[in-house]
């Protein structure tokens, strides 16, 4: 689980912003077995975190800065020139300079670890990796640019067991653009720890969800490899009152002609992939029905032909039975696109009664959210942009507001911030003649 994410000059984040999911003992509802988990001894950590704020105020950076720093973690690319994809704060010459800084405190399988790297469009320039294997600190690995000699050197802890031969493949690994993680995962060496971090980027923290990710598409691919969860998924469904009763996945030939494979290719899909199909004269495609249940009787309708909010939701059920089988992080952006009220606070439910150490980081508008009363004011997280153009995050537990106070009436009312300031709706001009 995160403990806390940091970040410097990325994007419209100019000075170091910080977001935390301790939890703060001064603030106990009475759900705290949902809205909690206790990670180690005195550390409790929340299951959800919600951003607010206006328009271009840059709610979506900070999930983006959270994508930024997994898929840099992670990415493995064989080209020694390329650049990586890094935008720092514009609004300020001596930040397009300066290479942005990222940090992560996060707890998997018990211990707790402390990642941090500084990074530009060039290369990356310090990488570190702390861990408290037994209440104390200990490095695991430290990564430094030699500019002088343009090479990175790396130092790896007494703690972490590694041959000489396996260091210098590690280090062979390590390109400028090219994190010491990623380069584990390239070399053909093992090592205990190393390979708990790496499973942790991999398999427990998820890419992130924006409005434009078809989410159902996704659902729908693990639904047609694994259908076992269909009893729950229908289940999610049917509570939602869509008058859906089942699905079916119907199977079909696709004729793989000129058409095709043109269309494959139009796509971007992987030039590889497609000169393996040029053999075949036929593929097995799969479709998804939704069964409705009418008093005019059954009826079945393709995926495609569903509403913009059937489909999100189907999507994010799918998201839902992740968090709930294995525990993950998620970074969500405009968590109720396309959803009713009702069914956003039901898909959250869901998730907090029944998942054991998940969480879920979410930016949104929607403020009967923060009026729920099992959240928290450590949960809730503003964000407005200061008069030099950098994003500012803050959380409402800043403000020390009695217990008793609506949170949502003194947001709406402008008193916590991360609303807009609007002008006057008159517009005033000459008449037209």
């Amino acid at each position: 689980m995160i403990q806390e994410f940091s970040v410097k000059n990325f994007r419209s984040i100019k000075e170091k912003q910080t977001l935390s999911f301790v939890a703060n003992k001064r603030y106990a509802t009475g759900f705290e077995e949902h809205l909690c988990v206790t990670v180690a001894p005195g550390v409790e950590l929340l299951k959800l975190a919600l951003l607010y704020g206006y328009n271009a105020s840059g709610k979506s950076n900070m999930i983006l800065a959270l994508d930024f720093l997994r898929d840099l973690i992670l990415e493995i690319d064989e080209t020694t020139e390329k650049a990586i994809e890094f935008t720092p704060f514009l609004f300020d010459e001596e930040y397009k300079k300066s290479p942005g800084e990222f940090s992560m405190t996060f707890f998997h399988e018990g211990i707790k670890y402390q990642y941090s790297i500084s990074v530009d469009s060039e290369r990356i320039y310090d990488e570190e990796l702390i861990f408290w294997p037994h209440g104390r600190p200990s490095l695991l690995f430290e990564r430094h640019w030699d500019a002088g000699n343009k090479v990175s050197k790396i130092k790896v802890g007494s703690m972490i067991s590694l041959k000489v031969a396996d260091k210098r493949i590690l280090e062979g690994n390590t390109l400028e653009h090219r994190s010491v993680i990623a380069a584990y995962r390239q070399s053909n060496i093992h090592n205990e720890r190393l390979e708990e971090v790496k499973n942790y980027f991999m398999n427990n923290f998820m890419p992130i969800i924006n409005p434009k990710i078809g989410l159902w598409r996704w659902h729908s691919r693990k639904f047609f490899k694994n259908s076992k969860n269909r009893e729950m998924l229908t289940d999610f469904l049917k509570r939602a009152d869509l008058q859906i009763s089942d699905l079916e996945i119907r199977e079909f030939p696709i004729s793989v002609d000129e058409d095709f494979l043109n269309s494959l290719k139009a796509s971007g899909f992987p030039e590889k992939e497609i000169k393996h199909l040029e053999d075949k004269q036929e593929l097995e495609g799969n479709a998804l029905y939704f069964i409705h249940e009418t008093t005019q009787g059954s009826f079945d309708l393709p995926a495609e032909e569903e509403s913009d909010g059937t489909l999100r939701y189907f999507g994010f059920t799918g998201i839902v039975m992740e968090l709930l089988k294995s525990n993950h992080a998620i970074a969500i952006d405009e968590l109720e696109t396309s959803l009713h009220p009702d069914l956003v606070n039901y898909l959250i439910e869901i998730f907090l009664i029944n998942s054991k150490g998940s969480q879920i980081f979410a930016t949104t508008h929607a403020q009967y959210l923060m009026e729920n009363e099992y959240v928290r004011r450590d949960m809730v997280w503003f964000c407005e942009k200061g008069g030099d153009g950098g994003s500012e995050y803050y959380s409402a537990q800043d403000f020390g507001l009695h217990k008793n106070h609506n949170l949502g009436n003194f947001y709406r009312a402008g008193k916590l911030g991360g609303v807009p300031v609007l002008g006057s709706p008159l517009i005033e001009g000459e008449e037209d003649e």
